[in-house]
């Protein structure tokens, strides 16, 4: 399912390229595709606290196959034409073998981190992940065909957007788990209802992604970037201090919804911003940048968390956000326009 998944997304934001010319036209469909990934992400939350109440929580993966096979029928009948359907390039299969192995063992490090009686293997997870990490490094210098092309690594536009897209998912996605965890294990609040304060976060992204869709053209990415980081950092600021309820538990995250709406579009207008060769690459490779922010960021906030307090591990997410909305702004307007 993961696998599926991961090949869903960059096929659907590449179909956006596709479809859409660079300009105000991408920027709107940018938002638009942002503001229906949160509205699936609001009924989400709303029928997973459903179906885990009604009938456990094994429902929400049987759930997904009906929706996978509506997802089937519907691409099969509206999508009919593919970029450059006549171009076939070769998968580098032990460079993404390598990808995954690189990523999986830092994450389940960092989670074994949290018990003293498992930290030596959380940190011999660590340490074999940075060994894998050396071997994918390796790999994509010397494959024919590597994962990821080797211009990919020298276009800026896609660096920072794939930089920015890490660090939109690590302190948003984080910030929301961490929010489940307070409502159900320290105020004692149903999943259903979790469930439904959780919504605030996808309602503002929809909202946010709306108005994004209009003031993005304007703004620029970078500009746009450091004010979706920014509201990402105060709507942390606001779970940090006064999380200890769940109306301010639904503003926090609300805020951080509003942010991320501005955040994403930035990053991955600016990610997709090179040239026709690369297209298809960089949807991939942003993809996976915001992929692996959230579960590296969900690990790390996490065990911040667990170690000391949750309004912590929340002050980081922020401090972390606020460094990328410095970032952001700071560097050289890009010529690109998203």
């Amino acid at each position: 399912m993961l696998i599926l998944g991961a090949r869903l997304a960059p096929s659907a934001l590449r179909l956006i390229l596709h479809a859409t010319a660079a300009g105000p036209a991408r920027s709107r469909a940018l938002a638009a595709w942002s503001a229906v990934g949160a509205a699936a992400g609001a009924t989400g939350f709303l029928t997973g606290g459903l179906l885990t109440t009604v009938l456990g929580w094994p429902s929400v993966f049987w759930v997904n196959a009906p929706v996978a096979a509506l997802l089937f029928v519907g691409v099969a009948l509206v999508v009919r034409e593919e970029p450059e359907p006549h171009r076939a390039e070769r998968l580098d299969a032990l460079g993404a073998v390598l990808l995954v192995a690189a990523a999986m063992p830092v994450i389940a490090g960092t989670t074994l981190l949290e018990a003293q009686a498992t930290q030596p293997q959380g940190v011999g997870l660590i340490l074999l992940s940075l060994v894998i990490a050396g071997l994918l490094a390796w790999r994509l210098r010397r494959a024919r065909a590597p994962l990821v092309p080797r211009d990919a690594f020298r276009d800026t536009n896609l660096r920072r957007g794939s930089v920015q897209s890490f660090l939109n998912t690590a302190t948003t996605s984080s910030s929301s788990v961490l929010a489940t965890l307070v409502l159900q294990d320290r105020l004692g609040i149903p999943a259903l209802l979790s469930g439904l304060v959780l919504m605030a976060f996808s309602l503002a992204v929809i909202v946010g992604s709306v108005a994004t869709g209009q003031i993005a053209p304007r703004l620029g990415p970078d500009r746009l970037a450091a004010v979706g980081a920014a509201t990402i950092a105060c709507g942390n600021a606001v779970l940090a201090v006064l999380g200890h309820s769940w109306p301010w538990i639904a503003a926090g995250v609300a805020v951080i919804g509003l942010g991320l709406a501005a955040a994403s579009v930035a990053a991955t207008g600016l990610g997709i911003s090179v040239p026709a060769a690369l297209a298809g690459s960089a949807a991939g490779i942003v993809n996976t940048g915001a992929q692996l922010g959230t579960a590296i960021g969900t690990a790390l906030i996490i065990l911040i968390a667990t170690a000391s307090t949750p309004s912590v591990g929340w002050a980081v997410a922020a401090g972390i956000a606020l460094i990328c909305a410095g970032w952001s702004r700071l560097r050289r307007q890009s010529a690109a326009t998203t």
